[in-house]
């Protein structure tokens, strides 16, 4: 499959604590793993390898930077949520952080969801932030000296240029393509939402949700994409 990014998980350690009293319940996870992502190590060791025949030889601290191999991964979530008498509230904040990987240096979110029971019909609103952020060192590396070099291999190999070779710029093409996608995923998500539940029978519901979101994206050179979906969600849930 050309989409399998090959991902390996070693060494894991998860640790969990749950507390439930009457209308309170509470839990915390925490979990931490060496993660290796084929996709990027095959990425980075290429970039290497092509800048290892110019003067912008990468270091291995630098190579590092750029691929997934054995990098520390940790997750910690937090969350609590209550059912007193009619009223509902949840909220949780989990956080993903890596280690000298270039993935990301954390991805947070949160959210928080107040509700409303009102004889057969729940009303629930519904507030979610989700921030990921590159690392800031790989992309500091990659505009000072990874994607001016390859450049300028391109402009050297492409039709016209001192050092002709079609293979060669479309490689290099595909490699700073490759780049962007792996290497910038600055995003910045908030979302709020509104919804209702009907339980029209002891064993099911009719559920009714809107999502608006605020998205905006940054990628290499300071541009920014912003996006503003929305989602409307209607189900039935069965209890068999």
């Amino acid at each position: 499959n050309g989409n399998d990014v090959g991902m390996t998980l070693e060494d894991s350690v998860i640790a969990t604590w749950n507390v439930n009293y009457d209308w309170l319940t509470m839990q915390v996870v925490y979990a931490d793993v060496a993660a290796s992502i084929d996709a990027y190590n095959k990425l980075g060791s290429g970039i290497a390898g092509v800048l290892g025949q110019t003067p912008a030889a990468l270091s291995k601290d630098q190579q590092n930077l750029l691929t997934i191999d054995r990098d520390s991964a940790s997750f910690t979530g937090i969350g609590f949520s209550v059912d007193w008498n009619n009223y509902l509230v949840a909220s949780e904040y989990t956080q993903i952080a890596f280690q000298d990987a270039p993935i990301m240096d954390s991805r947070d979110a949160w959210y928080v969801m107040l509700g409303y029971r009102w004889n057969k019909l729940t009303f629930t609103f519904t507030y979610s932030n989700y921030e990921e952020e590159g690392n800031k060192d790989a992309q500091a590396l990659l505009e000072s000296v990874v994607v001016p070099t390859l450049s300028g291999i391109q402009a050297a190999t492409s039709p016209g240029g001192p050092a002709e070779d079609a293979f060669t710029a479309f490689s290099m093409s595909e490699v700073l393509g490759g780049i962007d996608s792996a290497y910038y995923v600055d995003q910045d998500t908030k979302t709020l939402g509104v919804g209702v539940r009907y339980d029209f029978h002891s064993a099911a519901s009719f559920n009714f949700e809107y999502l608006q979101s605020d998205t905006e994206y940054a990628f290499r050179g300071g541009d920014v994409l912003s996006i503003k979906p929305s989602l409307v969600r209607v189900g039935v849930d069965l209890v068999f």
